[in-house]
This record gives C-alpha cells, structure tokens and sequence, in this order.
C-alpha cells in the first residue's frame, strides 16, 4: 500500500509539471497571439488539474486504509465473530 501511495505521489508530481507547462504554453500563445498554443495550453492545464484531483482522491483513500488497517489490524469486530458455514 505503501507503495502505491508514492507512485500516486510521483504521479501527482509530474502532474504539477505538466501543470506549470501548460500554463507558460497558454502565456506564450496569449503573449505571441498564436490561439493553437492557447488551446494547447488549455487542454494540459485541464488535464493536469483533472488528475491532480483524482490523485487526490486516491491519496485521501488509501491513507483513510491505512489508518483502518492500523486501528483495525485483525478487521472489524463483526468480521471476527462471523459464523463460516
């Protein structure tokens, strides 16, 4: 878990990078008067933003698992007194 949490983290990372791309793209086009650069620019800064949220969600999801997994290490208690037939 702990792993996957730092491949989200790094991915999150270059994420931020591709963010700051888009925006000096979207600079250049507006500066330079070039509208595809602009929409260039447009579309990395939304996708960077989209899956910085999504990375955040999955951040936010496994820490809320690996705080259960500490808290609860055998599982919940109506797991533990469950009748397997």
């Amino acid at each position: 878990m702990r792993l996957l949490l730092e491949l989200v983290r790094r991915m999150d990372q270059n994420a931020r990078v591709l963010l700051e791309l888009g925006q000096s793209d979207r600079k250049r086009g507006w500066k330079y008067d070039e509208p595809e650069w602009v929409q260039l620019g447009e579309e990395l800064v939304r996708a960077a933003l989209n899956f910085h949220g999504g990375a955040l969600t999955i951040k936010f999801a496994l820490h809320r698992w690996l705080v259960r997994s500490v808290a609860f290490p055998l599982g919940r208690s109506r797991d533990l007194f469950a009748t397997q037939v």
